[in-house]
């Protein structure tokens, strides 16, 4: 059944949000203003798909990823910046309300291209038997192969082919991976998840897709397989077990993205816990 839904604001994930009798209802990849044509969402009452956009806001831009509303990793990059920008600092604003915190929020600080500098690929095999290699679509296990992502840092450049020559190698586990990377000072950290044991065979092929790629570590559910250098950020030593990152407190996670590492370490201030690093999650912005 299509729905005719006018759209009021976005929720805090990034979706359209249309209010109606029933209640409040999400709309990914819709912006506040517009006129949406949708359809149900089987098993979600309170969501729908975006079918067709009727009446378009004029805040609504081309994204910058062809990949944009295939790939469930990004929800805003159709958001003119000044609109996004004002929506990311919002959300810290009324967290803080909630709290019952005053305190003044500044304007975001945007990575300014710069993109995340950890990154979490998954490798399943599809309905077809093709193995893909990318991030998961919306709300969906199924995996949207990519050939490149955007929102990525510099340094992650070469995080895709490693993925890509490391579900290879692993292939015939006919498991489903999940590959981190991490990009450190020093180069790479892979850690990968799901393969379950492997033979010495796959162990020494995995080895060898280390030092093809130049990886500074790589690890199977935090066993080593290869080091090559001590990973560290901000040029200090530290060396953080496979699998764990670190994150600034002050760090912006806009844009759907981490900031790069600063090229000076942080103050006392904001200074840099070292934990299992959640914010490796995809967030709303590409």
């Amino acid at each position: 059944m299509v729905e005719r839904l006018r759209i009021a604001r976005l929720g805090a994930h990034g979706e359209g949000v249309a209010d109606t009798a029933a209640g409040a209802v999400y709309v990914p990849y819709a912006l506040p203003g517009e006129i949406a044509e949708v359809e149900p969402w089987p098993g979600h009452a309170d969501r729908r798909h975006l079918t067709k956009v009727e009446v378009a806001s004029p805040e609504r831009i081309a994204p910058v990823c062809g990949h944009f509303g295939v790939c469930g990793g990004c929800a805003l990059q159709h958001l003119a910046s000044a609109r996004y920008r004002d929506w990311k600092r919002g959300l810290v604003v009324t967290a803080l309300a909630r709290a019952g915190v005053d305190a003044p929020v500044d304007d975001l600080i945007d990575a300014h291209g710069e993109g995340r500098r950890r990154a979490v690929f998954h490798a399943r095999r599809s309905a077809r038997d093709v193995l893909e290699v990318g991030f998961a679509a919306l709300k969906a296990h199924h995996v949207v192969g990519i050939d490149r992502c955007p929102v990525l840092a510099p340094a992650l450049s070469g995080a895709l082919p490693t993925a890509w020559d490391i579900a290879e190698v692993l292939a015939s586990t006919r498991k489903p991976l999940d590959i981190q990377a991490t990009a450190t000072d020093a180069g790479l950290d892979v850690d990968v998840r799901g393969s379950g044991p492997l033979t010495a065979a796959q162990t020494a092929a995995l080895a060898q897709v280390a030092e093809r790629r130049n990886l500074v570590r790589l690890a199977r559910h935090g066993e080593i397989v290869a080091h090559r250098a001590p990973p560290g950020w901000w040029r200090r030593t530290v060396e953080a077990p496979p699998g764990w990152s670190t994150c600034s407190a002050a760090s912006d996670h806009s844009r759907c993205a981490l900031p790069s590492a600063p090229t000076s370490p942080p103050s006392t201030a904001t200074r840099t816990r070292l934990r299992p690093c959640g914010a490796g999650r995809r967030e709303a912005r590409g």
